[in-house]
């Protein structure tokens, strides 16, 4: 939700505040530079040590063609610049990036990266796989 109300020399305008409901839909992906892995392969014991650097935030984007407007509360004399729509989407995105890493994203994508790393040696017909965060 966003609001603008317009000022003329300091004074509220009456009947001009904005009420706004931006929604719009997007993505967050995270991951890691595979060419920085570190591997270490003994034949012998059939162990793989794999060395490699946590998921960061790749990309945060905003499907901008199913982004929606919906007028809350517009009055006569409001105004409101599709610059402010854009401002508080990039705004929001950033807000949503932050809860999401706070709640344990980039734990889970580390989660993902170990199991997939695991997995894909496992299947190389190697018996033990050990990851390290560098």
């Amino acid at each position: 939700i966003s609001k603008t109300k317009t000022e003329m020399m300091g004074i509220e305008l009456p009947l001009s505040e904005n009420v706004k409901l931006i929604k719009y839909q997007g993505y967050i992906k995270s991951g890691t530079d595979f060419s920085k892995l570190q591997i270490e392969i003994d034949d012998q014991t059939r162990l793989v040590k794999i060395k490699a650097e946590r998921t960061v935030v790749l990309d945060n984007v905003v499907r901008t063609e199913k982004t929606v407007v919906e007028d809350i509360k517009g009055q006569i004399f409001s105004d409101y610049p599709s610059q402010l729509i854009i401002e508080e989407i990039n705004k929001d995105k950033k807000s949503m990036e932050d809860q999401i890493i706070a709640n344990g994203f980039l734990e889970e994508s580390d989660y993902r990266l170990k199991v997939l790393l695991e997995t894909v040696i496992r299947q190389s017909g190697y018996d033990q796989v050990i990851v390290q965060w560098i």
